[in-house]
């Protein structure tokens, strides 16, 4: 007797902060997104790392200070359930969690921001405005100060605080739904 499979990992199964118990997601797992050849490109002289992960892009040795942007260009899937952007020291200590959900972890076109330090999720802040549409090329410019972290988008801007005092950020990672393009700091 054959046994059924288990639940197919999906574009939700990436880490977000969300106090809900993840749903299930439909559709097919996108977290195995490899960035295309040159889809990534840095500033010569940052010694960043890029690699590949399992759930997205990861860029490391980053040293981005106050007043610098980090641009993220890509395409949201068109059947994207989500996405995060993740900027701070590393995984576990995060300045900012960007995470935009057309419909995943209990949430319909709704941005959620959080912190995290030492691995431990700070508390949500839930943004109203929703600017997102499937299959949408964007730019999302990420920058910070020693009191906010800011993230504009052509037609909004979205602000949280900078919880942690980070005075540089050194980690960048992407995931869900979006397909990295390009990545350039200003």
């Amino acid at each position: 007797m054959a046994g059924r499979p288990g639940p197919q990992p999906s574009s939700c199964d990436y880490q977000s902060p969300s106090p809900r118990p993840p749903r299930p997601c439909d559709g097919p797992a996108r977290c195995d997104q490899q960035p295309e050849p040159g889809a990534a490109s840095l500033r010569a002289g940052r010694g960043a790392g890029v690699r590949s992960m399992e759930k997205g892009l990861v860029v490391t040795q980053l040293d981005v200070e106050a007043g610098e942007c980090i641009k993220v260009k890509g395409k949201i899937q068109s059947d994207a359930k989500g996405f995060a952007v993740n900027v701070g020291k590393d995984s576990n200590t995060l300045m900012l969690h960007f995470n935009p959900r057309f419909d995943c972890h209990g949430d319909v076109n709704t941005i959620v921001c959080n912190s995290k330090e030492d691995g431990v999720w700070g508390e949500e802040d839930r943004k109203a405005e929703f600017p997102f549409q499937h299959g949408d090329k964007i730019e999302i410019c990420i920058s910070f100060d020693e009191t906010e972290a800011t993230v504009k988008l052509p037609e909004a801007e979205f602000k949280f605080p900078n919880r942690l005092g980070m005075e540089k950020i050194e980690y960048l990672a992407v995931e869900g739904d979006f397909k990295v393009k390009a990545i350039k700091f200003s």
